[in-house]
């Protein structure tokens, strides 16, 4: 069907004259516009008259289009500028899993493409009066406002620019991240929403659809806070503002994307890493902000406890040795990492990183990013550096043999080595560095400690007072630990200077296992994880729960944030000695496996 066959067909039906259309067809205010459209605007034709007769001549159905009955998470499938250019609204999926479009041209095959391309759909064309669709659209356009204006995000977009990062195989120049101008009120949304993340210092950012609303929380010392919740209808041009800004295919939205931006407030610049995950109700994005801007922290800043601290600063002050850093992602060991390095960076000493990201960038460090596309791993960096004459080297993570070989024997030969595993204890790092394959000689040789940490909400000081802990809890404690429990325990009510949170900031719990000639002995004799605990308890080593105790006691945080990040092993229950069981089932198992000489096997 071509478009003169529609003006031939109104001909034929006497719905308009042929001398009308000439005169409309060569006034130069209708020449950009279509013939559809131009009939409309120069009033020849009614425009629902025209949809249906043009449903009917195409055999495409005729829909009329009121407010409601476009369903949000419909609407919010296009961008605004797609949606108004080519007068199109959709309308939700098929069985077949086609995208039902409402079209004021059902001729306009441009229009087809363009949306196909954005919405990875086929498309089953609808045809719907002009006015309908452009209802429509402005309803769109009037919840991003009521989004803006309910949530008080009024910010000027100028305040904040977002840069896609440079990528790093093709190096590309950073470009900025744009919509389209009938798009400003998301950008301005999604500015609002970076800005008041970065001002309240949260660390993440969290965009999640539900299944009525977008719902955004922010990651604050640790613990996400629901900050709003959107409306479901800009739910899509939300996820695809972050998308475009981060350097990510749009179009896509059936798998997960990873992305970087930059983000300039002013002359000031923070980093974002950003991640999308397809859910049930729609693309998840989570945010991740690295602000440069925010000072290294000293050792002195961690939380550490006075001996803790005077133990780890003479041990890092080691020329050669490996000291690792344990705990579970979010636990702060790359801030222990940064810490460490910026006491032992000196122009004497050239110091090289590997790391998988670089979080931050650190003055007068040799930092190598991770990049397994070039081929570019932990272990291949750590065999070029070693090659650099370093005196100092981090290693972001251990997390193969091959790498950990190659960093105990660089500990070994001279140099001052620093990592991480994931592990819940310093104990148990012990194990599991034998589970991996790492001969015991090596590590007892070559490993100056292990320093496992937590990272816990402290009381605010504005609104700290006294409580009571639940007896449930202390009758716990009692047998989880043979630590002395706090005379005196601490909450924060809440205040305006913590937002009501009762809480400020966060510091580390620790425990430092420094490589005594005891804790060496239990490594080569292949000990087990609770044997070493035991030779660590029998030289003063405190655990992470009895750290945190002592800094309940102090009132830096309380009882429940100790309790929530530390997982507490239970010494005793019920008069029975769980060690001493252990070990006699223990020593049972060697003498089966391993009996000796003279015995009976």
């Amino acid at each position: 069907m071509e478009r003169k066959d529609l003006l031939a067909s109104l001909f034929e039906a006497g719905l308009v004259r042929p001398e009308a259309i000439r005169a409309v067809l060569q006034d130069p205010r209708y020449s950009r516009m279509s013939i559809a459209q131009a009939l409309v605007e120069g009033g020849l034709i009614d425009e629902i008259t025209l949809a249906a007769f043009m449903a009917d001549l195409y055999r495409v159905p005729f829909l009329r289009i009121r407010p409601g009955d476009v369903r949000p998470e419909a609407l919010a499938m296009l961008p605004t500028e797609v949606a108004s250019n080519f007068c199109v609204v959709p309308l939700g999926e098929t069985p077949d899993g086609r995208l039902r479009l409402a079209m004021a041209d059902p001729f306009d095959v441009t229009a087809e493409d363009v949306v196909s391309m954005h919405t990875s759909r086929p498309i089953e064309r609808v045809v719907a009066p002009r006015g309908d669709i452009q209802e429509a659209i402005k309803g769109r356009a009037a919840a991003m406002s009521e989004a803006l204006d309910r949530y008080g995000m009024t910010r000027p977009g100028a305040e904040v620019e977002l840069f896609v990062m440079p990528d790093e195989e093709t190096e590309e120049a950073p470009r900025e991240g744009t919509l389209g101008e009938h798009d400003a009120p998301i950008i301005q949304l999604v500015n609002a929403l970076i800005v008041e993340a970065i001002e309240i210092k949260a660390s993440d950012i969290h965009v999640e659809p539900t299944e009525n609303n977008l719902r955004v929380r922010y990651r604050v010392d640790g613990v996400l806070r629901t900050m709003a919740e959107l409306p479901k209808t800009i739910q899509n041009a939300v996820i695809s503002r972050i998308k475009l800004a981060s350097g990510m295919d749009i179009s896509e939205r059936r798998r997960p994307q990873d992305g970087r931006s930059r983000v300039r407030l002013s002359q000031r610049w923070v980093d974002l890493r950003v991640s999308t995950l397809p859910t049930y109700y729609g693309e998840k994005a989570v945010l991740r902000i690295l602000d440069k801007n925010v000072g290294l922290l000293q050792l002195s800043g961690l939380g550490m406890l006075p001996d803790h601290l005077a133990l780890y600063q003479n041990l890092a002050e080691n020329p050669q040795g490996m000291i690792l850093i344990t705990g579970p992602t979010g636990s702060g060991k790359t801030t222990t990492l940064y810490a460490t390095l910026n006491v032992r960076n000196r122009i004497s000493d050239n110091i090289v990183t590997v790391e998988d990201p670089i979080e931050f960038q650190l003055a007068g460090v040799n930092q190598l990013q991770v990049n397994h596309k070039a081929g570019v791993t932990f272990a291949s960096a750590l065999r070029s550096i070693l090659r650099q004459d370093p005196d100092i080297v981090m290693v972001g993570e251990i997390r193969d043999l091959e790498t950990a070989e190659i960093a105990f024997q660089a500990a070994q030969t001279g140099h001052f080595v620093l990592s991480t595993v994931h592990t819940n204890s310093a104990p148990a790092t012990l194990t599991r560095l034998r589970h991996m394959g790492i001969v015991p000689y090596l590590v007892a040789s070559s490993l100056l400690a292990v320093v496992a940490q937590r990272l816990v909400r402290r009381i605010c000081e504005h609104c700290r007072e006294e409580t009571a802990p639940a007896q449930e809890r202390l009758e716990f404690l009692r047998l989880a630990t043979d630590h002395a429990l706090p005379a005196t325990y601490y909450h924060g009510k809440g205040c305006q200077k913590c937002g009501m949170t009762g809480f400020s900031g966060r510091l580390g719990l620790y425990e430092v296992l420094p490589m005594t000639g005891r804790i060496k002995q239990q490594i080569l004799r292949k000990s087990s994880q609770r044997r070493i605990s035991r030779a660590a308890a029998s030289e003063g080593i405190r655990t992470l729960l009895d750290d945190g105790l002592e800094k309940v006691s102090m009132g830096w945080t309380t009882l429940e944030e100790v309790l929530r990040a530390v997982t507490v092993e239970v010494e005793s229950l019920q008069g029975h000695d769980l060690h001493a069981l252990g070990d006699a089932l223990e020593a049972s198992t060697e003498r089966a496996i391993d009996p000796e000489p003279g015995s009976a096997s």
